[in-house]
């Protein structure tokens, strides 16, 4: 275990100091403001606007999906350039093949929510003082939302009037970060077929992308599995605990991904 941790910190270490991590989230936040132009957030600030639904419509709305991509573009294509530069010979002389798997697939996960959580959030936080500036006064985070928080997330509509008017952000950011590690996990599936980089790094976007599509396929009223991580999804077509489709949407698509990896990546190892 000591191993594994060593070789996940080492992972780490590549993430966080190289200058690509921050500019991706810099690229990331010009990204939701144009994804907000495009489709007409912005187009009324004149008026007290709710915080949360121009955020969600600049974040999670329209040409969202493509910041699955964006948000694995710092580590997904790692395994890519370990063989390329052979870097990955020393790495498993010091952690072995089984720990230098297990580390990347958890930290190219890991890096992809970060990327994504903190730049949605910076990116909330940016949106409240701007449009309370351009107010004139601190806006009503849910000014346009009342009825729908009422009716979808009444939950966190009463919790939100208690004061906790941050946790369907704080929720709906951390729901989508968990489905953008996984679509980068599915890019690091890739990286152990390819040593193009470019395939690597678009397909987190391909693969949720072509989810969605055949979806439209499933014979199965109101059943999207890429709106599973969504607050704004009723589950009419079941009984199960929302928590419970997630967990199992979750432990799915990251088992797939990472035993696929594994077995892959073990015989590339072997004999690169």
């Amino acid at each position: 275990m000591n191993v594994f941790f060593g070789a996940f910190r080492m992972d780490l270490k590549r993430v966080f100091i190289n200058s690509l991590f921050y500019s991706t989230i810099i690229v990331l936040i010009v990204f939701f403001t144009f994804n907000g132009a495009v489709k007409g957030a912005f187009d009324d600030l004149s008026n007290p606007s709710g915080v949360f639904s121009v955020w969600r419509t600049c974040v999670h709305n329209g040409y969202a999906v493509f910041a699955f991509a964006i948000a694995s573009f710092p580590y997904t294509h790692s395994f890519c350039t370990d063989f390329e530069n052979r870097n990955f010979r020393c790495e498993i002389i010091r952690t072995g093949v089984r720990n230098y798997i297990a580390a990347r697939i958890v930290s190219v996960f890991f890096s992809a929510f970060i990327v994504f959580v903190l730049s949605a959030l910076l990116y909330f936080a940016a949106l409240y003082f701007v449009l309370s500036f351009l107010n004139g006064c601190w806006v009503n985070v849910f000014y346009r939302d009342r009825d729908m928080m009422a009716n979808q997330l009444l939950v966190y509509s009463d919790m939100a009037e208690r004061g906790f008017w941050w946790l369907p952000i704080v929720s709906e950011t951390l729901l989508q970060g968990l489905e953008t590690g996984i679509w980068a996990l599915g890019g690091l599936c890739v990286s152990a077929f390819t040593v193009n980089k470019f395939i690597v790094i678009i397909t987190p976007y391909l693969v949720s992308y072509y989810l969605r599509y055949f979806m439209l396929f499933v014979p199965l009223w109101d059943f999207d599995l890429n709106s599973t991580y969504s607050l704004l999804i009723n589950y009419s077509y079941t009984t199960l605990p929302r928590w419970i489709i997630i967990l199992l949407y979750t432990v799915f698509f990251v088992g797939l991904f990472s035993v696929v990896f594994s077995q892959k990546a073990k015989r590339r190892i072997y004999y690169g």
